[in-house]
């Protein structure tokens, strides 16, 4: 964002003639406009109500001349941006009279565009002088002279003038100028013309005076001040203009000159004082003074206050007396405070610049100018604004839960909103201090967190320079991976890495550093990227010097960006953590990231068309896969498989490798194409090294014994193609002395290229396939599986026993071996597939379909998997399964009864029918019910009304619950567009008003509660769960319908993750302690178990051993045995996100405990146990090594 350019527009006023007063334009001192005139009954204009139909009326006035409205249009068409300064001839004083700030220009729409108070158009009464201005002076701390004029006997004056309140006024001036580089000096009573001048005399910029005036006998215009008696003194505006004028000269000069006197009057006063202020400021103007604001009408006190404020704020931002005036009359008409008019400001400045600008503004416009950081202005059309969010936690929870998280989110944050929160709203929550607040971005490598922290940059700075934002926030970036890994050793780093960056943007910066580090105005956001590549004790040691730093200057903003493998909570130790993990994007994000693209780019539908049919969602969640995918969509290649599309990410990655090394090689003998087969066969090497080994990372000792027995006697260095290799983002450094694979996607590609082309390729992968016994080993080597499916999809005599391997060679019945059997068998499949194959199909299918009942898998998770999967084969079969599965009730509830499957299972469902065409849903889901159909159609189309209406019937609940999950989803789908916001807002206005007061059953109220948890965290507390809390006394309806209201409040918790004190005490206390339920307390172990809170571990190990405190659960033992032992279950299966080694001991400890175990209890002890594990391992194998 650049500041506003305006050309300068000078609008004159001339001595009456008898056909009106003669008008002249003049734009840049270069064109003019002459020959048009106003009407002579403009002096005389009296509107009924000065409103904005007065404002356009007076316009109009203006220029109803032809001559001056043709002159006026082509101005505003050549340069938009206008200056405006009206000057009005000495000879034509009526014309002072006519309130001129009102006038309004009807723009587009028929809105009008009152041009004394937009930014386009600064507007001023110009009054010309010979004298020069001179630079405008940097006046920072701005000197204020505070003059209240309260003589004792005002009540004695003429008409009675009512008393002013000295301490009053100035607590009001005090209040208006609060954390601006201000210094007030006050005069103090009695207020004199002589204490006045002194004061002046001392040094100021400005002086603010509050007075009475008023019109002499005479018809002399005159100020009361006091004379030293305290009585009343008049000051006369043709004689004691001068006076004070006087200290506005040599301003070039003198950098503390009077620069600007702001003239206020007081409402309370019975006779008119306007006439003597608007007599007074143009005195001023002429006998030297830059600038005077006066009032030209009576001014209802908040109003002058309020306008006092935005002014001053605005004057410090950029200088611009003109432009702040317009600015603080705006803020006036936006909070529609009367009279917005009345200021009105003379001044002899031609460009409005009273003051140099902030140098914080120069600082913030220099960062908006950087290529690293304008890369962001979509001006450039550079950026790509993907839709990465993330969760926003506290540091009580064990991170892994959070990393690479599957499935369809319903936790994430935009980035940005999530530091809004964080930072500029104060959210509070329970963290680990109380110290000065930091946020902790946390991701992996290509996770996109080094693009984020410098749009984070970006944004802050354009925002701050917002026209509507009262004070600058300065971002300061320090990016430690362009640091020399040596002077990370000094123990004063910090500081200079703050002076240095400061150097670069601020002026003159090195002589004020320590002052904007212990002040706060700017306020600095400091943002911090940390090196993934530097040792683990070195990196806590500049942590610590950071934490330090934090700790010294609390009164400033820190974002810090941290490797998520590596975090340690530890770092900030006593600050008030709030953390931010990066997500990979999700699959209805994604969706409608390319669906809102324009209609003619080729990454939009085309390449969402691919995504749904080769089911490659999860390489588009990594950002870095996301931006290749469109790069090359818009190139025309788009991917036909996961497995094809990763290999030309590849291909052309290894292609960049060979060019870095080929144009940096003194070896002219070097080959591209052996060169490009060596790096293939290296990364092979490597990968297969790495996968067997089971670890994540190699000793560079190893990796280049790995790489020399590949390279042979060939003349290349390994260092220069490790460091090709790590630039083309193919490896990364990990720590001094460790080399990984950038993305474990490349790693699980590069090691199934190296099984295929192995001799013993069938019995690598016999041995592999028969020891996917534990989930670890499984979650292990799907990826790699999955892609040698898709290598020897080509190959129909290879891919149809390998297939068979993963099909017959295990039980589809059971863990994840059913979903691995799908993939691979998506990732092989041609069309139409040979005759071998499609029956591996159909019995994938059946698999697939029996995992979909409720019956036959518990766990909801594995369900939306299943439907998910499903969805990607589309068969007739599959799609009726889908079709049934999100229409009607196909679960069996606690009691055996029919019940509508959970939400996130229905979407799942919803989501494989809407990746078919209209024709293919009409053909195929005809038998199911037309309904569907119609949904499904309003889904597509977005209509939002008709959506509603189906939500608010009570009919056909199974149309209810679509209808509320399909407004959910297409809030976040139209808010994505200016045109679509009001729809979004009527969606979630819909939607928070049924879960608020609406009636409805059980099953429309879990569907609607799901459907806010798909909506934007932010949006969804301020509508639903804050009111809800704050007033759930008062809303919570009587009996049973109060009690599924709690039921879903603690669900919709759960899901959006929403880590607050008080959501999380309400499901401890209300839902666990208070509740005499068991399933209000099911879903609220359930939400706990979602937040992820270590602190609750204990409780529910408890619970599980059967055996929970009685002042946490005093209701527990009262419960019936089918219940108690559901409860556990449901505790046990929470473990798995909380729980660790010692909670397995524990349990297993306990299992011949007074309340009993069996069977249904273990097989859920087996599962935790197998999450539990594989979560710690796949930890602990980060930081692994392979040793020679």
């Amino acid at each position: 964002m650049t500041p506003l350019t305006h050309a300068d527009l000078e609008i004159r006023l001339l001595k009456r003639e008898p056909a009106g007063y003669p008008v002249e334009l003049s734009l840049d001192n270069q064109r003019m406009f002459r020959g048009g005139f106003i009407t002579p009954d403009i002096a005389d204009w009296t509107p009924r109500r000065l409103d904005a139909e007065a404002g356009r009326e007076l316009f109009n006035l203006l220029v109803q001349d032809d001559l001056v409205r043709s002159a006026w249009d082509l101005i505003r068409g050549a340069r938009p941006q206008r200056r405006i300064r009206l000057s009005i001839d000495s000879s034509a004083p009526n014309l002072y009279a006519v309130p001129w700030e009102l006038m309004q220009e009807v723009g587009e729409g028929g809105i009008g565009v009152n041009l004394a108070a937009s930014d386009a158009t600064p507007f001023s009464r110009y009054i010309a002088l010979s004298q020069e201005y001179g630079e405008p002076v940097r006046a920072y701390p701005l000197k204020i002279v505070v003059a209240v004029a309260s003589p004792a006997n005002l009540s004695d004056y003429p008409g009675g003038l009512m008393e002013i309140d000295p301490d009053q006024e100035y607590d009001a001036l005090q209040v208006a100028v609060d954390g601006l580089p201000v210094e007030l000096i006050r005069i103090p009573q009695p207020c004199t013309l002589e204490a006045i001048d002194a004061a002046l005399s001392n040094g100021a910029h400005v002086l603010h005076l509050i007075a009475h005036g008023a019109l002499s006998r005479h018809g002399r215009a005159v100020i009361l001040l006091a004379n030293r008696n305290n009585q009343v003194r008049h000051i006369y505006a043709d004689e004691h203009a001068g006076l004070l004028a006087l200290h506005a000269r040599d301003a070039a000069q003198r950098p503390d000159a009077l620069r600007l006197v702001f003239l206020a009057s007081c409402q309370s006063a019975t006779a008119d004082p306007t006439d003597a202020f608007r007599a007074f400021a143009p005195r001023l103007v002429q006998a030297g003074v830059p600038a005077v604001l006066a009032m030209q009408d009576l001014v209802p006190i908040n109003t002058a206050r309020a306008f006092t404020q935005a002014f001053y704020r605005q004057l410090l931002r950029h200088g611009e007396v003109d432009l702040a005036s317009n600015q603080a009359r705006a803020a006036l008409l936006s909070g529609r405070w009367p009279a917005a008019h009345v200021p009105v400001l003379f001044m002899r400045l031609t460009d409005g610049q009273l003051l140099a600008p902030n140098p914080a503004r120069t600082a913030l416009e220099n960062i908006l100018a950087d290529p690293r950081f304008s890369f962001f202005d979509p001006a450039n059309g550079k950026y790509i604004p993907l839709p990465v969010e993330a969760v926003h936690i506290t540091g009580h929870q064990d991170l892994s839960q959070f990393q690479a998280a599957g499935g369809e989110s319903t936790a994430s944050i935009d980035i940005w909103n999530a530091l809004e929160e964080v930072l500029e709203r104060h959210t509070p929550h329970d963290g680990h201090g109380d110290g000065p607040r930091v946020l902790a971005l946390l991701g992996g490598y290509g996770s996109n967190r080094g693009t984020q922290l410098k749009r984070i940059v970006w944004n802050t700075a354009r925002m701050s320079l917002n026209p509507g934002e009262a004070d600058f926030v300065l971002p300061v970036y320090i990016d430690l991976e362009t640091m020399p890994s040596t002077s990370l050793a000094s123990n004063d780093l910090i500081e200079k890495l703050v002076a240095e960056k400061l150097e670069a943007i601020w002026p003159g910066a090195a002589a004020v550093t320590s002052g904007l580090l212990a002040g706060r105005e700017p306020l600095l956001r400091f943002v911090f990227n940390t090196d993934d590549s530097l040792p683990e004790r070195e990196q806590a040691a500049w942590l610590n010097r950071l934490r330090q730093f934090i700790i010294q200057h609390p009164q400033h903003q820190y974002v810090v960006g941290a490797n998520l493998e590596t975090f340690d909570a530890r770092w900030f130790a006593g600050l008030d953590q709030h953390l931010l993990i990066l997500q990979p994007m999700s699959r209805r994000r994604i969706r409608h990231f390319l669906q809102h693209l324009p209609a003619n780019d080729r990454g939009g539908l085309p390449l969402l068309e691919r995504l749904d049919r080769f089911g490659i969602y999860d390489l588009a969640a990594v950002p870095w896969f996301m931006v290749k995918l469109l790069s090359h969509a818009r190139d025309g290649t788009y991917p036909e498989s996961r497995t094809q599309m990763l290999g030309k990410i590849v291909d052309d990655a290894v292609a960049g490798t060979v060019d870095r090394m080929t144009r940096s090689s003194q070896t002219p003998t070097l080959n591209r194409q052996g060169l490009h087969s060596h790096i293939d066969q290296i990364l092979n090497a490597l990968a297969w090294r790495l996968q067997s080994g089971r670890v994540r990372e190699l000793s560079l000792a190893d990796a280049f014994a790995i790489m020399k027995a590949v390279r042979g006697d060939r003349e290349y260095s390994l260092e220069r193609m490790v460091e090709a290799l790590v630039a083309n983002r193919l490896l990364t450094t990990y720590g001094i002395d460790s080399l990984r694979f950038a993305y474990g996607r490349i790693q699980a590609y590069c090691c199934a290229r190296e099984i295929i082309a192995r001799p013993d390729r069938e019995e690598s992968l016999d041995d592999i396939t028969s020891t996917l016994g534990r989930l670890s080993r499984l979650h292990w080597w799907e990826e790699t599986l999955v892609f040698s499916a898709g290598l020897l999809a080509g190959d129909a005599d290879a891919v149809a026993p390998f297939l068979e391997i993963m099909v017959y060679g295990m039980n589809l019945l059971e863990s994840e071996r059913t979903f691995l059997a799908a993939r691979c068998l998506s990732e092989a499949a041609n069309q139409p597939p040979p005759e071998e194959i499609a029956s591996l199909n159909d019995t994938v299918t059946a698999a697939l379909i029996w995992r979909l009942q409720s019956t036959n898998e518990p766990d909801s998770a594995q369900r939306s998997r299943a439907a998910e999967l499903l969805g990607q084969i589309a068969s007739p079969r599959a799609v009726e399964q889908l079709a049934k599965t999100a229409y009607y009730q196909t679960r069996l509830d606690r009691r055996g009864g029919a019940a509508y499957d959970y939400s996130n299972v229905r979407m799942a469902a919803i989501i494989g029918l809407l990746r078919m065409g209209e024709t293919d849903q009409e053909e195929l889901l005809a038998g199911i019910d037309l309904v569907l159909t119609e949904l499904l159609y309003l889904w597509q189309s977005r209509d939002v009304p008709l959506l509603i209406e189906w939500l608010d019937q009570d009919v056909n609940t199974s149309a209810q619950g679509l209808a509320a999950m399909a407004l959910g989803d297409l809030h976040m789908q139209l808010k994505l567009s200016p045109e679509g916001q009001p729809a979004a807002q009527q969606a979630i206005d819909a939607l928070a008003d049924k879960f608020l007061h609406g009636e409805m059953d059980e099953a429309t109220h879990w569907a609607v509660a799901y459907a806010l948890a798909t909506v934007d965290l932010p949006t969804v507390r301020q509508a639903v769960l804050i009111p809800l809390l704050n007033n759930l006394d008062t809303l919570l309806p009587p009996g049973a319908r109060g009690l599924q209201q709690l039921k879903c409040l603690a669900y919709l918790i759960g899901l959006v993750r929403w880590q607050s004190p008080e959501a999380r005490a309400f499901l401890l206390e209300r839902c666990i302690r208070d509740a005499a339920d068991p399933n209000l307390m099911a879903v609220a172990i359930d939400a706990l178990a979602r937040l992820a809170d270590t602190r609750d571990r204990l409780l529910m190990e408890a619970i599980a051993q059967g055996e929970p405190p009685a002042d946490a659960a005093p209701h527990f033992a009262s419960f019936s045995a089918p219940n108690q032992q559901y409860l556990r279950r449901k505790a046990i299966d929470a473990l798995a996100s909380l729980g660790n080694e010692d909670s397995l001991a524990n349990l297993r400890q306990r299992r011949g405990g007074p309340a009993g175990w069996n069977q249904d209890l273990e097989q859920a002890l087996y599962r935790t146990s197998e999450e539990i594990f594989w979560r710690q391992y796949r930890d602990d194998g980060l930081t692994l090594r392979v040793r020679s």
